[in-house]
């Protein structure tokens, strides 16, 4: 508990480095937004963090019995960032055998202690006619409607659960707040950049969230989880889950990366006024070679059954199908969905990609693919956009290598 504090104020100095004192050429814009944004966040952390703490220590009094816990053959879906991984996530969530985290649970619910405080609080709102519910749907519409054609958030739906290392300040979400901040971007190469110590303790935190989610929503249920940003940690999450099953996303890197830059210039000008997009899309552009190839190589180690490949495209094109070849390679009973979820499966996946242009941040297609490969790298030329990870492209397989430097667009 001693190396998890002293991890979590390390990363919160860095915070405050990056707020106040990025060094030479930072990224975010100096703006007195930036200052006063930045620093009412960094307020707000550590009240965050001690409402969570004291939940996870009535725990250790009340709800002992979570350790008992067994996490029994996770699923996990990875990928890279704007790749599908939403739509596939909100489909297989529907299947009642798995269990996912909520939005609201990732954010005010770890423990099992407030996750029962605020069931028992929506039980009363409910009682009397539900003005608790209307006020936080008038609230989400004021704080997540901008995300609504990027990545739509409702506190009551399946969300990614690497929210839950928020507290210990590991979580990639920082990027855009502290986007100078060292320890954020440690955060997204993970099992290359952290120590040992470091990943274990940040891995076990991790399976304790866990096994109190299954305490209150059924041990013998599996869990389904869903995050991009844990594309860097899929050793890390394989040496602390063995018999989990992954889900991996990919989908071609001209179109991926630029549509993850564009995804986050909206918080970034909110938060930082203005900034240096050439620098933001290099970053990014580094950070996401070392996705594709970290997957490629840490999934191919893996015995076939226990990992597929999902060519984001092939979920366009047929969404159930590619779900139920998903699931005849991992082994696992075929999903059935009902004519809704069919159709929402088929929603936006299903609609032509927009198109984002790599050049608003100094890029091109080809610096792109020279850092990234080509999607048809990691899949063989007569795969149909589904495959066991062991059948990666040969050239992909070995030690995930450093992204070769590219120079901007001028």
């Amino acid at each position: 508990m001693l190396a998890l504090l002293r991890d979590t104020c390390a990363r919160y100095g860095s915070l405050w480095r990056a707020a106040w004192a990025p060094g030479r050429k930072p990224i975010a814009g100096r703006s007195p937004r930036h200052y006063l944004l930045t620093t009412l966040l960094l307020l707000g952390l550590p009240l965050f963090a001690l409402y969570h703490l004291v939940g996870l220590a009535l725990d250790e009094l009340l709800f002992r019995g979570y350790r008992r816990v067994e996490v029994r053959e996770p699923t996990f879906i990875l990928g890279v960032p704007r790749s599908g991984t939403t739509a596939l996530h909100r489909t297989l969530a529907a299947d009642p055998s798995w269990t996912t985290f909520t939005t609201w649970e990732c954010i005010f619910g770890i423990s099992v202690t407030w996750r029962l405080f605020w069931r028992g609080v929506g039980r009363v709102d409910r009682y009397v006619g539900g003005p608790g519910r209307r006020l936080v749907s008038w609230v989400e519409g004021r704080l997540f409607g901008a995300l609504e054609q990027t990545h739509p958030v409702r506190l009551d739906e399946p969300e990614e659960d690497y929210l839950v290392l928020l507290p210990l300040l590991a979580s990639f979400v920082l990027i855009v707040p502290f986007t100078d901040a060292r320890s954020a971007w440690e955060m997204g190469y993970f099992d290359r950049d952290l120590s040992p110590g470091q990943r274990r303790r940040v891995m076990a935190f991790y399976e304790r969230c866990v096994q109190k989610h299954l305490y209150v929503h059924g041990p013998q249920r599996r869990l389904l989880s869903k995050n991009a940003s844990f594309a860097p940690m899929a050793r890390s999450l394989v040496a602390q889950f063995p018999d989990c099953r992954i889900l991996c996303c990919l989908r071609d890197p001209a179109a991926a990366v630029p549509s993850q830059l564009h995804a986050v210039e909206d918080g970034m000008a909110t938060l930082h006024g203005r900034y240096d997009a050439r620098r933001l899309g290099h970053q990014f552009l580094q950070l996401l070679a070392f996705y594709y190839r970290h997957l490629a190589a840490s999934l191919a180690e893996l015995p076939r059954g226990q990992a597929v490949l999902i060519a984001t495209e092939a979920m366009r094109r047929d969404m159930p199908r590619t779900i139920e070849r998903a699931c005849e390679l991992l082994d696992h009973p075929p999903i059935e969905l009902s004519p809704q979820e069919l159709v929402r499966a088929q929603g936006p996946t299903g609609q032509p990609a927009r198109r984002h242009a790599a050049a608003d941040f100094g890029l091109d297609a080809e610096a792109i693919y020279r850092a990234c490969g080509r999607l048809e790298d990691y899949f063989p030329a007569d795969a149909e956009g589904v495959i066991p990870a062991a059948d990666v492209a040969t050239a992909q397989r070995g030690p995930a290598r450093a992204a070769p430097e590219v120079a901007v667009c001028p």
